[in-house]
């Protein structure tokens, strides 16, 4: 098996993607370009602030644009109009990318927060020219991820419950699912200190939810109780430098430099870390998983973990995402990267 290189300029400083059935979308942070499925450029939003995180609605009329800032914008599909919303009120925190679309396109779903309490709600603005919403959940948790799970028809989030955490209790997390109408919470035990949730994923192959955290991938059933990690394919050490965090920010030469000399002088520029699963997805045609890490990408068997194919990346993969059968997108600190798997 090999991973091909495809060409597609346009993607070269996106940070992220996101397809539908007729559409591809990636976003830099300040422009967001729109594309059929064989990368032909149909409209390039500019000027827009901070947005990472792209979603189209489920019935392809749509597509929300959710800034790490405290607003988003929305694309009509149909003559490529846009609105933006900015969230107000004393939920007026940044909003990270996180949200997603309803199972029926007429809502979206974000999770502002209280700059107070910095704790979170679920909110839902129905999608029509008033722009109306509902905070559906109780300000208990900082809502660190949602996810529309379309098998089961309910969405799931993730939690944290910040006195707890200041406790250093081990049910500090929370699974909670939303059907639309209620919800059920699950403790998730993750037990050691820095496995702080980053995002999760629901794995719709095996009926399991892929945590990522900053200590390892764990794997949990849709109960929270946690069934294992998801292992590296392979184990390496990487030399890291903390002023590459930095290199594709837009700094000018003189700001990188000191960045670089202040983190010299800290010894955060020669690191020696394991390599660490960003995120881990399953093929359509069900046999191998897509891996992203701060190494590269791999393919390996689903059955064994047999590495089949990897490519090695400069500064390491974010994320993956299978965009039709045999082809991966993959995004980098220095763009996303479209691949083609010839077995």
């Amino acid at each position: 098996m090999q991973l091909k290189p495809i060409k597609c300029t346009g993607l070269s400083r996106a940070k992220g993607i996101a397809f539908s059935h007729t559409y591809i979308a990636a976003c830099t942070g300040p422009r967001v370009m729109i594309y059929d499925r064989q990368f032909n450029l149909l409209k390039e939003f500019t000027n827009l602030s901070y947005v990472y995180h792209v979603y189209f609605s489920p019935d392809e009329t749509m597509l929300a644009l959710i800034s790490t800032a405290n607003l988003f914008y929305l694309v009509s599909l149909d003559d490529f109009s846009i609105t933006k919303h900015r969230i107000g009120g004393k939920y007026c925190d940044n909003l990270e990318g996180r949200g997603c679309w309803t199972f029926d396109s007429k809502g979206l779903l974000v999770l502002p927060m209280n700059r107070e309490t910095m704790n979170s709600i679920l909110r839902c603005y129905s999608v029509d020219q008033v722009m109306t919403f509902n905070d559906l959940f109780p300000e208990k948790y900082w809502l660190v991820s949602i996810k529309p799970v379309p098998e089961l028809k309910k969405y799931f989030l993730v939690g944290m419950d910040r006195i707890k955490y200041s406790l250093n209790r081990p049910d500090r997390w929370r699974l909670i699912w939303f059907d639309g109408e209620s919800f059920a919470e699950y403790p998730i035990l993750v037990g050691a200190e820095n496995d702080t949730i980053l995002s999760a994923d629901f794995d719709s192959e095996t009926g399991t939810i892929i945590l990522y955290t900053l200590g390892r991938t764990i794997r949990c059933d849709i109960h929270g109780k946690i069934l294992g990690t998801v292992d590296i394919p392979e184990d390496r050490m990487l030399t890291a430098a903390f002023s590459n965090v930095f290199s594709n920010c837009g700094l000018s030469e003189q700001a990188f430099r000191e960045i670089t000399e202040l983190s010299a002088s800290l010894g955060l520029e020669d690191l020696c870390v394991p390599d660490a699963v960003s995120q881990v997805c399953t093929s359509s045609n069900g046999k191998w998983s897509y891996v992203a890490t701060q190494s590269g990408i791999f393919v390996t068997d689903k059955q064994t973990n047999a590495v089949l194919a990897k490519v090695d990346l400069e500064y390491g993969a974010s994320s993956v995402v299978e965009i039709s059968e045999n082809v991966i997108a993959v995004t980098t600190w220095s763009g996303v990267k479209i691949f083609e798997v010839i077995v």
